[in-house]
């Protein structure tokens, strides 16, 4: 989420762990969060086609990256992070392409957004394509669970292509303070707590267990 200003997350279908973390990034302000409540069956690789939108684009070449490792499905210590990320992680990436490529777009100045790209433009407005020199999305394509084309691969040009050292580390440590925010447990200090409290209302005691809250 590095270098927005705002993101919105569509979701489908996501665990409740993992709709902590998203959560979290909502209250904070920085996201925005749509739930998809879908009456009507989609193919699954056309359920992004909900409606036509008006939009006006800045279209991003993007790298496919290979995945081919399975994410841990739980936080579990900071030691953890490094080598998970999926930027250091994963680097073998085919070649630069506009072929699927993705979009900076403005919500008034396209007629008709198709999946990838915009295919009518408002007059006197134009779909600006960025040189992959300057900028590219690094799109992560599992080669393990996708549904269809895991062997995607196979007929491209693959390099290496790693990002600088001092930003994966800036990286990992934001995201490490993120998740240790979010789903690491602060003990209580039964000492601070008035034994009136556990008398009184007939609550457990805190020093021997610890009621559910969340």
């Amino acid at each position: 989420m590095q270098g927005a200003t705002y993101f919105y997350f569509h979701i489908g279908n996501i665990s409740d762990y993992d709709r902590r973390i998203l959560d979290e990034y909502a209250n904070d302000g920085d996201i925005e969060i749509k739930t998809l409540q879908e009456k009507y069956e989609r193919p699954f690789y056309a359920w992004q086609l909900i409606e036509i939108q008006n939009i006006g684009e800045i279209r991003l070449p993007h790298l496919k990256v290979i995945k081919n490792g399975e994410t841990p499905k739980y936080y579990e210590n900071p030691q953890q992070i490094p080598p998970e990320l999926f930027s250091r992680k994963y680097i073998t990436t085919a070649e630069p392409t506009f072929d699927a490529s993705k979009a900076v777009i403005r919500p008034d100045r396209v007629g008709i957004m198709y999946i990838h790209e915009a295919i009518a433009l408002e007059p006197g407005y134009k779909s600006v394509l960025m040189d992959y020199k300057d900028v590219a999305f690094r799109h992560y394509k599992d080669v393990l669970h996708r549904v269809s084309g895991n062997d995607w691969a196979q007929n491209e040009t693959i390099s290496a292509r790693s990002i600088p050292e001092p930003y994966l580390e800036l990286l990992a440590q934001k995201v490490v303070k993120k998740l240790e925010f979010v789903y690491k447990k602060v003990p209580v200090n039964c000492t601070t707590i008035p034994e009136y409290m556990v008398t009184a209302r007939f609550f457990p005691n805190p020093c021997e267990r610890m009621l559910l809250t969340w």
